[in-house]
């Protein structure tokens, strides 16, 4: 039962790190692209955008991520890896999240 709890908020967990980052995705994608093709200006310098309103997002709200997992980044240290899962996109969050899931069942 205790398992089936702990996978529960993992899950909610996950769809709320993804839901962040479509967020951030389509703000940078509605009000920062524009003008940077607008001015040609490379767009290599957008995934530094998005990882800054990543970490501003997860700021405001105080967004900590790994508060799910006893001991891994309590306080800032977590909001700030936050915000870079966030300012990084959804793939980047399932791939963690999975990999951490994995970790956590053992061999």
């Amino acid at each position: 039962m205790e398992g089936e709890i702990v996978a529960v908020v993992i899950a909610g967990t996950l769809i709320f790190a993804i839901f962040l980052a479509v967020v951030n995705e389509r703000l940078i994608e509605l009000f920062v692209n524009p003008p940077f093709e607008k001015f040609s200006i490379d767009t290599m310098w957008l995934r530094y955008v998005a990882l800054l309103t990543g970490l501003v997002i997860t700021s405001l709200g105080q967004v900590n991520l790994f508060e799910l997992f006893p001991g891994w980044l309590p306080g800032w240290p977590g909001i700030i890896l936050s915000g870079f899962l966030v300012g990084g996109g959804s793939n980047l969050i399932h791939t963690i999240f999975n990999r951490a899931e994995k970790s956590s069942k053992g061999p």
